[in-house]
């Protein structure tokens, strides 16, 4: 897998990527790239951070999954069960240039289904990919006051895409700590590469979250 997530989750992880070939290349079906979410048997299906925290955004990674899952009711189709007796093996990194070769702006026209900020549970077995990559060229960072998950705000990313305005939490904490050190990070950059991830049901809503940054 390229991993393009490996966000806050819960206590744990949350990991997602693109499925590679044993010749490094990537996976697609009908043009499209081919999105795996690797989770765990816990009620969040977090992923440990012992097995996960050493991962950045294009390594290549091998791992043992147990089963496909696609649990909640045929949702996050993407989702396999990770065997945890066998760690998590970075064996390569992407090269950055390529990313472009990745994004799926031009695949939607609005973001899981809606221009909101979550979409109701009841539809969310309607939405065939939970994990997208697109690119950016008009955002800004937000910060409010928030004391969990180790750090004092909470950031969120707001953007345009198809003419239409998002403002989604961004749960990347090696973005939010590069951030926190240099919150110019982003001044010199035109457009940056985001990882959209729509989240686990949750009180009948199922939340949009930006699960990865990369900058170019």
């Amino acid at each position: 897998m390229l991993c393009m997530a490996n966000s806050f989750r819960h206590g744990g992880r949350c990991l997602g990527g693109i499925l590679i070939d044993n010749n490094n290349q990537v996976v697609k079906d009908n043009n499209k790239t081919v999105w795996v979410r690797p989770i765990s048997k816990t009620d969040r299906s977090q992923i440990p951070e012992s097995l996960s925290k050493h991962i950045s955004l294009l390594d290549i990674v091998e791992f043992s999954c147990t089963t496909m899952d696609g649990v909640f009711n045929n949702f996050q189709r993407e989702n396999v069960v990770l065997d945890e007796n066998i760690p998590i093996v970075k064996i390569g990194e992407y090269p950055r240039k390529n990313i472009y070769s990745l994004i799926d702006n031009y695949d939607y026209d609005v973001i899981f289904g809606n221009k909101g900020k979550a979409i109701p549970e009841d539809k969310a077995c309607t939405i065939s990919r939970t994990l997208i990559l697109i690119r950016i060229v008009n955002y800004e960072i937000n910060e409010t006051p928030r004391h969990d998950y180790g750090f004092h705000t909470k950031k969120n990313l707001v953007f345009k895409f198809n003419n239409n305005i998002y403002d989604l939490p961004i749960t990347d904490p090696y973005f939010i700590n590069a951030y926190d050190k240099n919150k110019s990070i982003l001044s010199t950059t035109e457009k940056i590469f985001i990882t959209l991830s729509l989240g686990a049901p949750y009180n009948g809503w199922c939340f949009k979250l930006i699960a990865g940054v990369i900058i170019p």
